[in-house]
């Protein structure tokens, strides 16, 4: 991944569908696929801009280059280029904007040198995309969880893990749990190895819309932990 989230490659590839509904209902997913990630990095690498700007720079971005220029159809011909060329062509379009409208030389210059600065690692771009990746594959832990009759099984996770990590709730620890649902601390540790579990195959699956073949979903997975190392964090692996 490095520096940009992996190319959706899923509904890049849906763009080819000869029926025009369906292909507008993957124009609209494609962006919104690509639009919070977008978001994030124009806010940290142009953080001097107002927050209006920004927002009408991004605006101004989806609709002149991602619509009007078809950067959806670059990605279908182009191939693992296509991130860091998005983010390039961002950060492009927002110098010539700001060069266009700009009568101080010098605020445009320091404008323009904020694009110079090297990428954080990870970058806010990584980061929202890791969090969109993780929030889906929670719902989908969820939904598998009601689905199949396993609530139990949720609600050790969610009591212990998902609380904590989106809601900044302590974990409920382990002799709370036992007396709430009348279970042993070993057999609710095994509920929760099984939830992460199921998370992990869940992360695999969103991960594999992201690379071209699987052979790279794994390598997208640790890049995925990679980015969430440094804070409280699930752990995917049981």
């Amino acid at each position: 991944m490095r520096g940009c989230p992996s190319t959706r490659w899923s509904i890049i590839s849906k763009l080819a569908r000869p029926d025009e509904e369906a292909r507008e209902r993957s124009i609209a997913e494609f962006l919104e696929a690509y639009r919070r990630p977008l978001e994030a990095y124009l806010n940290w690498r142009f953080a001097s801009l107002s927050l209006q700007d920004r927002e009408d720079l991004l605006q101004g971005f989806i609709a002149d280059r991602m619509l009007a220029h078809n950067l959806y159809e670059t990605a279908m011909r182009g191939t693992k280029d296509f991130r860091p060329y998005l983010q390039r062509t961002l950060v492009n379009y927002v110098i010539d904007d700001l060069r266009r409208r700009s009568r101080d030389r010098a605020k445009f210059e320091q404008l323009a040198s904020e694009a110079s600065v090297p990428d954080a690692s990870p970058d806010p771009y990584d980061i929202e995309w890791a969090r969109v990746v993780i929030v889906e594959a929670i719902a989908r832990l969820r939904q598998d969880c009601i689905d199949g009759d396993r609530l139990l099984v949720w609600d050790v996770f969610d009591l212990r893990v998902h609380r904590h990590l989106f809601h900044d709730q302590p974990a409920v620890g382990y002799p709370a749990l036992a007396e709430k649902f009348g279970r042993t601390e070993s057999e609710l540790r095994n509920l929760l190895v099984t939830g992460k579990r199921m998370l992990r195959r869940h992360l695999m699956d969103i991960v594999k819309g992201y690379v071209v073949g699987d052979s790279s979903a794994e390598e997208e997975l640790k890049d995925l932990q990679r980015i969430v190392a440094g804070g409280q964090s699930v752990s995917v692996n049981a």
